[in-house]
């Protein structure tokens, strides 16, 4: 007999405080080394003005990123994976970038489980997901807080 996978329901976490650098290294641990063993270069790029601790559901955050890299890796036949992050107004920016490849193949309607997955995490967050000029942007409301 079959259900759900409990890995495709979306957590519904509470915010919390946290270091969003570290919830950044942590992806970088986790998926860079799949990114190693399929030849590609994974590239976290942090802009200096983000800030160091948010306010967010770090659950659901670190759930999507991983879902949106984790698709971008599956796709990519060569080349690199390039996540920016970037502050501006209370809003966490990522650009997902993948050489060789149109954003709108990330989320696909053969990612269906993947497409559903993000949006409903993006909803979660208060967030936009849209495809654009060669990259997936993700805008995220996370409220800035002292360590």
């Amino acid at each position: 007999m079959t259900g759900p996978c409990p890995s495709h329901d979306a957590p519904r976490g509470a915010a919390t405080s946290f270091d969003l650098h570290a919830l950044l290294l942590e992806l970088e641990g986790i998926v860079g080394p799949r990114a190693e063993r399929r030849g590609l270069r994974l590239a976290l790029v942090r802009d200096t003005s983000l800030p160091g601790h948010v306010h967010a559901d770090r659950i659901a955050l670190r759930r999507l990123l991983l879902v949106l890299v984790g698709a971008a890796l599956r796709l990519a036949r060569a080349g690199a994976v390039d996540l920016r992050v970037t502050a501006g107004l209370l809003m966490l920016r990522g650009e997902l970038a993948v050489a060789g490849l149109d954003p709108a193949a990330l989320v696909r309607p053969a990612e269906g489980e993947t497409e559903a997955l993000a949006a409903e995490l993006t909803r979660q967050l208060g967030g936009r997901l849209e495809r654009c000029a060669g990259a997936l942007r993700l805008e995220l409301p996370l409220a800035e807080v002292a360590a």
